[in-house]
């Protein structure tokens, strides 16, 4: 072997040695690391495996209260029940309104004089005297009039009217005006007169003559009331007959009277 050959193998065999000793720091190089991973998990491995228990931390070194945190367990959030602040006041019983009572019962009418009665249910004139007529009720929601009687032998026919409104200030509006029209007439003829009439309430009488009486006889006539109860409107007369208003004026005063208790019904504060 020539010298240039001996250089040739010994240069080789260095570049061998010198890369075989490369391999040999790589390899310790990764098993340095894969030891050092080691480690670490088993190191985690330790710090997971700590337990909770009572409230302390079993198993790990102190840690700094800034970042650990205890929490509760999550369980159902139960709203806060407020503090009573006194007895619940009473409920305010209100009075049946007057439009509920849009018809007129039968029992709201004085009880038959005689044995005979007629009734028309609607709105018809106010049995006025002629002189003085005020015509049909307007705004209603019901009206009944009643007759007992036949007018046989002379006898007067007993009137009752009753006319509901859909309030109390229509049925005292209904009066006013009839109250008016009626004073008019009085001022303009010699037989008719009106006065005020305590049924209890506010009433208005009006005697009707049919003519003089002759020799000085009291004339014959009829007398009537009018009034109201709440949304009710009643007017109380006698028809035709041998009556004089002098002597029929105390019993319609009566009978007036007898009707407004009876309207009751349609009064706010009952009967």
């Amino acid at each position: 072997m020539s010298t240039t050959d001996h250089v040739r193998h010994a240069l080789r065999t260095d570049a061998e040695t010198a890369d075989h000793l490369d391999q040999d720091a790589v390899w310790a190089s990764v098993r340095t690391g894969i030891h050092r991973r080691r480690r670490r998990r088993a190191a985690a491995s330790v710090t997971g495996a700590a337990l909770l228990v009572g409230g302390v931390l079993v198993g790990v070194p102190a840690l700094d209260e800034a970042w650990f945190v205890q929490t509760e367990p999550a369980g159902p959030v139960v709203p806060p029940v407020p503090e009573p602040t006194g007895p619940e006041p009473a409920p305010t019983l209100e009075p049946t309104p007057a439009e509920d009572y849009v018809e007129v019962p039968a029992d709201a009418l004085l009880p038959m004089g005689v044995a005979r009665r007629s009734t028309d249910d609607g709105a018809v004139p106010w049995v006025l005297p002629e002189e003085c007529a005020a015509g049909v009720p307007s705004g209603t929601t019901s009206m009944v009039t009643a007759r007992d009687g036949t007018g046989e032998l002379e006898a007067q026919i007993l009137v009752q009217q009753v006319a509901l409104f859909a309030d109390p200030e229509q049925a005292a509006a209904e009066v006013d005006r009839l109250a008016a029209l009626l004073e008019a007439c009085a001022g303009d003829s010699d037989l008719v007169g009106t006065e005020p009439v305590d049924v209890p309430e506010r009433g208005v009488g009006v005697a009707s003559y049919f003519g003089d009486g002759e020799g000085g006889a009291t004339p014959f006539g009829t007398y009537a009331v009018v009034s109201s109860r709440a949304n009710a409107v009643a007017l109380v007369t006698a028809e035709g007959g041998e009556g004089t208003p002098e002597g029929s004026r105390d019993a319609t005063v009566e009978r007036a009277r007898g009707l407004w208790e009876r309207l009751c019904t349609y009064d706010a504060a009952d009967c």
